[in-house]
């Protein structure tokens, strides 16, 4: 399966210098090591965990370090914490809460019809700044 993402949060991504652009591509590859489909203040914690867990990153990945990127949302299925550590490290149990009811939580969230109506006003931002590239490149061109 493809790869999908979309930004839905308020950082401007078009003002990120080329090391906040590495991670930010970064953390939507991560989120597919660590079953995280959604970042924003409700899953930055475990996210950040997993992350850690997996070393994915040089050094370690904080939660002051994401807040510029939630609203990140990618086409990956949260998991919850124990069904997660199983599938990676063969352990039954997990040291923290692993309600199933936070990894539905997260992709509510991610899924709201305000985050849909966000990522339409913003598909639609990108195609109107797309066509008046393209006019004022045909102009150019006269």
């Amino acid at each position: 399966m493809a790869l999908h993402y979309a930004f839905l949060g308020e950082t401007d991504l078009s003002e990120l210098t080329d090391e906040q652009h590495r991670f930010k591509e970064g953390l939507i590859w991560a989120t597919m090591a660590i079953d995280i489909g959604y970042l924003c203040e409700d899953s930055a914690e475990e996210f950040a965990r997993r992350c850690n867990l997996q070393e994915l990153f040089q050094g370690k990945v904080t939660v002051e370090m994401l807040k510029p990127y939630f609203g990140l949302r990618t086409n990956v299925i949260t998991e919850n914490a124990n069904k997660w550590a199983k599938k990676h490290f063969g352990h039954e149990k997990w040291d923290i809460d692993a309600d199933t009811k936070w990894a539905r939580k997260i992709d509510k969230i991610a899924y709201s019809p305000e985050n849909e109506q966000r990522k339409r006003e913003l598909e639609k931002k990108q195609a109107n700044a797309k066509a008046a590239k393209k006019q004022a490149e045909a102009f150019s061109k006269l």
